[in-house]
């Protein structure tokens, strides 16, 4: 059985383990997002068709609601954990305490969910309700943890291969969907819980054989420690998912079910022009965070140098999102008629966050963590009141212009913090003396 070397030893520099190219790491990153796009794609044309657009305006909203929920559960132990195993912590260490948050924390947050059902999520079924918590919740982040702890070795190969272990039982989840007649939101709820359980138990499985990392739980006590240096990730995290993803049960709550459906289809569609950029972004993360020890200067320069080959795919991706908007007619069915015009409406979207994941990320590693948390919790209370506002009075088209004019004053305003408090660094610094 392979031991933890087989992951790069937590003592080697990141950058040294074999195969850890920028273009190598980029290239297995890449990998992992095409697996989740054949996922996503097979999402598009199967479960849409399945569902009327009212369902799947629910599962958008349930997504909407876990997404932020699940960033408060895990008090920002997956950013802490990269951060750790960057800076030469032992795996097996850091892994525990990152299993510890996400037990205690899913458990707490699920049941909440679960109880204010009623004025989250009123027209959703209690029972799809309860099950798609679960799956989009528990499972499907215990599943990603392995991922992270890839990527923060470098190890974008291993990150690949976790991500088909769950996207393979959700690709059985759909096409086991075309085979039942007349089938439901209820029929969905459960298999994509078996599925995800599936996905849960398949990585857990790989982590102790080929790794020996076993499923341990520390106490509580430990979580509420690290969340003294973690949850100013977890404040950031949420609040982004407060921002991209609150419009979705908005929509539902204000009467709009199939509008969310139209909404959650196009956004599924952004996604997915959104892969290489996140790949490259996602292949890097590593560095920026040993970068970061040195200051935001230095993390700042990392991402500067990749802005250039980030907001190339960004156009690239803006541009076929525009011009190919009109194949989607082809494979959706004809109930999703609107999902064209909020697909080219929302096609500056890839470009704006790609470029704000990096300032944002530059940020994080520099331990600047909590100037992110400001800046991204003032645009998503400016999205969330737009659309609380706005939404009742004009659905979807309220939804679009408020995420489009918040990502884009998150983003200026995160590269704006980079190249503050980057100066700050360089008049705080002593001169440097030739020798």
């Amino acid at each position: 059985m392979r031991g933890l070397s087989s992951l790069g030893h937590p003592s080697e520099p990141p950058g040294e383990a074999k195969g850890s190219s920028l273009l190598n790491q980029s290239s297995w990153a890449l990998l992992a997002e095409i697996l989740m796009l054949v996922g996503m794609a097979a999402s598009f044309i199967i479960l849409p068709s399945q569902l009327t657009p009212a369902e799947y305006g629910i599962v958008g909203g349930i997504q909407g609601l876990v997404a932020p929920s699940m960033e408060i559960a895990l008090l920002g132990a997956p950013a802490l954990l990269i951060r750790r195993v960057s800076h030469g912590e032992p795996v097996k260490w850091a892994w525990m305490r990152l299993n510890t948050a996400n037990f205690y924390g899913s458990i707490v947050i699920t049941m909440l969910l679960i109880v204010t059902k009623p004025w989250l999520l009123g027209p959703a079924p209690l029972l799809p309700y309860v099950l798609l918590v679960l799956a989009n919740g528990f499972l499907a982040v215990t599943g990603d943890q392995l991922s992270l702890l890839h990527t923060s070795l470098e190890r974008m190969d291993r990150t690949a291969l976790m991500r088909g272990l769950y996207t393979v039982p959700r690709l059985l989840a759909l096409f086991g969907l075309l085979l039942i007649p007349d089938p439901s939101l209820m029929t969905w709820a459960l298999l994509f819980t078996a599925a995800n359980f599936a996905g849960f138990v398949a990585t857990r499985w790989h982590a102790r054989r080929d790794h020996g990392l076993s499923y341990r739980v520390g106490s509580p006590r430990s979580m509420m420690a690290d969340s003294r240096q973690s949850y100013g990730f977890a404040l950031t995290g949420m609040s982004d998912s407060v921002l991209s993803v609150s419009d979705r049960p908005i929509l539902v709550n204000s009467g709009f079910d199939s509008a969310a459906g139209t909404y959650t289809l196009a956004t599924r569609f952004v996604s997915l022009a959104m892969m290489p950029s996140i790949a490259l972004v996602r292949a890097a993360t590593s560095r920026l965070y040993a970068a970061g020890k040195e200051g935001v200067r230095s993390s700042g320069r990392v991402a500067t140098a990749l802005m250039g080959p980030t907001v190339a795919i960004g156009v690239v991706s803006a541009l076929a999102l525009w011009f190919g908007a009109p194949l989607i007619n082809l494979i959706v069915d004809p109930s999703y008629a609107d999902v064209v015009p909020t697909v080219r409406f929302l096609a500056l979207i890839p470009l704006v966050k790609t470029a704000q994941y990096l300032a944002g990320n530059a940020l994080d590693a520099a331990l600047f963590q909590f100037w992110r948390f400001r800046l991204t919790l003032a645009a998503a209370v400016v999205n969330l009141g737009l659309n609380a506002v706005f939404i009742p009075k004009y659905s979807w088209k309220a939804a679009v212009a408020s995420t489009v004019l918040a990502e884009i004053l998150l983003t200026l305003s995160l590269w704006a913090a980079v190249f503050v408090l980057g100066r700050r660094q360089d008049d705080s610094s002593p001169p440097v003396v030739a020798s």
